[in-house]
């Protein structure tokens, strides 16, 4: 061996020879997939928001639950929030939280999960009671909390929010604006994210007339 070169042993190979030799004798019962690719598509979060500063609360009533890394998972009025979409964004949030350089340098109990969904998943809700042992508490209108698991979570309804306190969520969907909402939707376009929204829900306006 060269001076300052280091003799790195492969293990993995060894292991995945080792746990086949292991059932052996049932191996007709198994299949062996060695480095199993997890995701078809590389891994994506909806949405990531990040609290700057630690110690001040968010006071809006969707994100009172936050703590300093908040992972969002949204699904149009078209989508429906599965069993299975409940277990990729949990474990969007395991990865997250593992994927660092250093040890625990995002802190579990600094992570927080919303689901938010035009339809009330109840599917979903049943297995989470059922299954898992959590409970989901009616907070507010359109917003209910899980509880019972080590990661606070919530789950927000759109069509159920009070437009009075969520008037941009609450419209996010297909049906149409009526014309109190435009014209208020009309008078705030001066920010992107006005912009972006405002062009969406012109698109969902029937023979949008009058609209450019």
């Amino acid at each position: 061996m060269k001076k300052g070169t280091k003799d790195t042993i492969q293990w993995h190979p060894a292991f995945q020879a080792s746990i086949q030799i292991e059932f052996e004798a049932e191996a007709e019962k198994l299949t062996f997939e060695p480095e199993h690719l997890l995701s078809k598509k590389p891994m994506q979060m909806d949405e990531l928001i990040i609290k700057v500063a630690e110690n001040k609360a968010i006071h809006k009533n969707i994100g009172r639950i936050f703590r300093r890394y908040n992972i969002i998972e949204y699904k149009s009025p078209n989508d429906n929030l599965t069993i299975n979409d409940f277990y990729k964004v949990y474990g969007y949030c395991c990865f997250y939280q593992s994927d660092t350089d250093k040890i625990c340098e995002i802190p579990p109990e600094e992570l927080t999960i919303t689901f938010i969904c035009n339809h009330f998943p109840r599917k979903m809700v049943q297995h989470l009671k059922e299954f898992r042992g959590l409970d989901i508490r009616h907070v507010e209108a359109g917003i209910y909390y899980i509880t019972g698991d080590a990661f606070p979570m919530q789950l927000l309804v759109t069509r159920e929010l009070d437009p009075k306190e969520n008037l941009w969520l609450q419209s996010l969907r297909k049906t149409c604006l009526n014309p109190r909402k435009s014209k208020y939707f009309s008078r705030n376009t001066k920010q992107k994210n006005h912009q972006n929204y405002i062009k969406l829900q012109w698109k969902l306006l029937p023979g949008r007339t009058g609209m450019q």
